[in-house]
Order: structure tokens, then sequence, then C-alpha cells
């Protein structure tokens, strides 16, 4: 049968859907620090959570947001994202989160469903100042 199988015959079987997650950590890396920025405009409340728990914001929004982190991140990651033009970065970026079914196209806006305030990625406070000294 060439393999174990990891559950018993007839229970729980995986499902295969969707993207698989990319080896390059970047894009997942800065989908993390977007992630980080957005819980930080829920938690300002800049943008609100509605009863549903999500936020429902024009993608101009979020796309402002994005080319803000790459803006300020970019020297932290692989030349080749760094170098990449910023739309060209949203854009990537949005297609993964997407992709992740962190937000769905609705109505003339996006639906953040509530997993993109649960996830955070930041760098170490030493890092972060580094980068300052460097610029």
């Amino acid at each position: 049968q060439g393999g174990r199988q990891c559950f018993p015959p007839g229970i729980l079987k995986p499902i295969v859907s969707g993207k698989v997650h990319p080896r390059d950590a970047i894009l997942p890396e800065a989908v993390l620090l977007v992630c980080a920025e957005i819980r930080s405009r829920i938690e300002s409340e800049e943008w609100v959570r509605q009863a549903d728990e999500c936020v429902y914001v024009p993608e101009e929004a979020l796309d402002k947001l994005i080319r803000d982190c790459h803006g300020r991140w970019k020297n932290a990651w692989g030349v080749g994202f760094r170098e990449m033009e910023p739309g060209k970065a949203t854009e990537e970026i949005k297609e993964y989160m997407e992709a992740w079914m962190m937000f769905r196209r609705e109505e003339g806006q996006l639906r953040l469903f509530p997993i993109v305030g649960k996830l955070s990625g930041y760098y170490p406070r030493d890092y972060e100042e580094k980068m300052g000294e460097e610029a």
C-alpha cells in the first residue's frame, strides 16, 4: 500500500484544497506584519469590528495599509520582495490573504474575517531600532 495511513480507514481523511504555504517565508512574514497593523487599527477603533466579528473596509484602505507596511519593512525582506514595485507587492500580499480566506470581496468593499485580527507578526524591538539606525 506504499505508505502508512495517519487516520483509521473510514475516519477523518485530509482534504486538500486551496494554496499551499509557500517555501519563501517572506510572503507569509509580510502577511503577518499586515495582520498586526490591521489588529492595531481594530484596537484603536480606526477600523470597526461589526456584530459578525468581521471588519468591512474599502479595498483602497487595505491597499494603503499594505503599501505602508511595505515601505516600513521592505529593508528586512529578501531582495526580490524588497525591490518589488509597491503595487505589485500589494497585489501579491492580497492574493495570498484571499487564498487563505482572510478576506472576501463583497459589494464594493472587503470583508476582513476575524482571523486577520488573531494573527500577528512583529520583529524584535532591537531589530526595529537597528533598522531605524540604518535608514
